[in-house]
């Protein structure tokens, strides 16, 4: 049996009209991130990166690095965040792209600073933080369940911002149910985030760019805007 054609035709003006209302609401201190990873949710990364940033975005997001690595050689020159984590055997894609890696613990960040200290070149990064989500990143002791390591967390930020070969430039977390009718567990990732990044501060550590709001973030959580969002799924 044949099955007959199947296609999605992508109206460009109506993403172009989602980004510019996102940026309507959002903080006006705040950066627009917009997430383009899965080809653009499927819709086609480079077209939508295109769209999102005539229209008020001024940052990407992607997961993987082959999804960066394809908008650069498409010839978008923007800061371009890998919020996937990257095996230091693959940081050389990294550095010659010029993308921002995301990173989860101290021990991740080592891997890749061994190797940006061998190109002797500075390697731009965005530490993750599990504020509740409970699938990648490093964990504060501040609320959070389930911590064990060898570090307070404000001890192995500290550590991982002098590591030579990389460059602490934010901060981010992600949240597990802002979508649900329910924001009460979206609200406690938020303090908890928040309560940590106080405590950096306290401690003298700057943690450049602080980021927590995905899409539903965005719309019902304004408080979390912080220094950028990062819409997703609101886009399209």
């Amino acid at each position: 049996m044949r099955h007959p054609h199947i296609w999605a035709e992508i109206d460009l003006d109506a993403i172009a009209h989602n980004v510019r209302e996102l940026r309507r609401i959002t903080r006006p201190t705040a950066r627009l991130m917009a997430v383009v990873k899965a080809d653009g949710y499927g819709h086609g990364a480079e077209a939508v990166a295109r769209t999102a940033l005539a229209n008020g975005a001024d940052m990407l997001a992607v997961a993987r690095i082959d999804e960066g690595v394809h908008l650069r050689l498409a010839g978008l020159d923007v800061p371009i965040l890998v919020m996937g984590p990257t095996f230091p055997e693959f940081a050389d894609r990294i550095i010659d792209n010029d993308l921002i890696q995301g990173v989860t613990s101290l021990d991740a960040a080592r891997g890749l600073d061994v190797r940006a200290v061998a190109r002797q070149t500075v390697m731009p990064i965005h530490l993750k933080v599990d504020s509740g989500m409970g699938r990648l990143g490093l964990m504060p002791d501040c609320g959070a369940p389930g911590r064990d390591a060898a570090l307070p967390a404000v001890e192995e930020v500290r550590a991982l911002a002098a590591l030579p070969g990389l460059r602490l430039e934010g901060l981010f977390t992600h949240f597990a149910a802002a979508d649900e009718s329910d924001k009460s567990f979206a609200a406690l990732q938020y303090e908890i985030f928040a309560d940590f990044l106080d405590r950096l501060t306290r401690a003298g550590i700057d943690c450049g760019m602080c980021h927590a709001a995905n899409s539903a973030g965005v719309i019902d959580l304004p408080q979390a805007h912080l220094d950028a969002v990062r819409p997703g799924i609101a886009l399209y």
